[in-house]
């Protein structure tokens, strides 16, 4: 086949670009004659032509192995920061208990108070929810100064 390269410490000899175009449209859903026909000039070529080079490089031990490596599930990649709404959900399990293992009382109740907090229900203010209204006395007298 046309310049095989060899790989990275002296593994099996890695694929051409046109061999990775084949893979990639392979992997993208394409059936092997139209992969085939993405990655190589087949204008020349008979329709069969291209059938029989489509299915034997399809066929090729490291056209498959990259196929399978395109196709193999990849982890979700992790976020780094958790939304708002994660972490209420997440104060809010431990509060209760349910979060994976039991939770120890302390850190239920560290859960509880930063669920407290957020929801603001340590300030002080009447049992009516609404602020008292400030008044300001002015009880100094004209010679104090």
């Amino acid at each position: 086949m046309e310049g095989m390269e060899q790989g990275r410490g002296g593994a099996a000899p890695a694929l051409t670009a046109r061999q990775e175009r084949f893979v990639r449209a392979l992997a993208a859903g394409q059936g092997p004659q139209a992969a085939y026909a993405a990655a190589y000039d087949t204008a020349r070529l008979r329709p069969e032509t291209v059938e029989a080079r489509a299915l034997a490089l399809a066929e090729e031990e490291r056209v498959r192995a990259r196929l399978e490596a395109l196709r193999a599930p990849r982890p979700a990649p992790r976020r780094s920061v958790a939304s708002a709404q994660e972490v209420l959900e997440e104060l809010t399990d431990i509060a209760l208990g349910s979060g994976g293992a039991e939770s120890a009382v302390r850190e239920r109740l560290r859960a509880l108070e930063l669920l407290g907090r957020h929801h603001r229900l340590f300030l002080d203010r009447p049992a009516g929810g609404e602020a008292a209204p400030v008044q300001i006395v002015d009880d100094v007298e004209a010679g104090d100064g």
